[in-house]
């Protein structure tokens, strides 16, 4: 089988890209499209806006992370649909969902033209950030959190205690949102005969 490989930039927007797939109604499966979005969103400020930012490229970023609040903010919307939120309870699903894709994609836009920018600026840098992005997204929150911080010392403690939270709430509802297959689940181990009353 021959290694197909792709490009840093592609590399970089994978989490998008997986939502988007996850978004069609072919595959339909929002709330594992939210986790992609989610992750991408908090891992791309960790890594492609902080790079961004240290060369320069201060408009780029800002429009990047403008969009990056939007398309996080109607995604916990989209989230609350569809797990049954009665706070959204009279939303139109379709229309909803349109905003969503249209969102998405804006924001796509806007990352790969700021990840185009650092190739430009720092070729060495896009391969840097790919590679940092994809160690990143595997750890990052996996639930919309559009109010916290994303940059400095507070961002990193936001993303440290939501990605905590997020991955115990995926554990207890048994979702593995992150990964292209679920794992199999084996025999319960001492915890697991513990917490199951054994």
């Amino acid at each position: 089988m021959s290694h197909v490989s792709i490009s840093p930039t592609a590399s970089a927007l994978v989490g998008l890209d997986r939502a988007r797939e996850l978004l069609a109604p072919s595959d339909g499966r929002p709330l594992e499209a939210v986790s992609w979005v989610s992750a991408h969103v908090t891992a791309s400020a960790r890594t492609t806006h902080r790079t961004a930012r240290r060369l320069g490229l201060n408009d780029e970023t800002a429009r990047a992370a403008r969009s990056a609040r939007h398309l996080l903010s109607i995604t916990r919307l989209f989230e609350q649909a569809h797990a049954g939120d009665a706070l959204a309870a009279g939303v139109d699903d379709a229309a909803l969902h349109e905003s969503v894709v249209a969102s998405l994609d804006e924001h796509r836009r806007d990352e790969a033209a700021l990840l185009d920018r650092i190739a430009a600026l720092s070729p060495d840098g896009e391969a840097a950030v790919a590679a940092a992005y994809r160690r990143m997204l595997r750890r990052a929150p996996t639930r919309p959190h559009p109010h916290s911080p994303r940059r400095g010392w507070l961002g990193a403690a936001s993303f440290a205690a939501h990605a905590l939270i997020d991955h115990a709430l995926d554990t207890m509802d048994g979702r593995h949102p992150l990964s292209r297959k679920a794992p199999v689940a084996g025999p319960p181990g001492r915890w697991g005969h513990y917490l199951l009353g054994g």
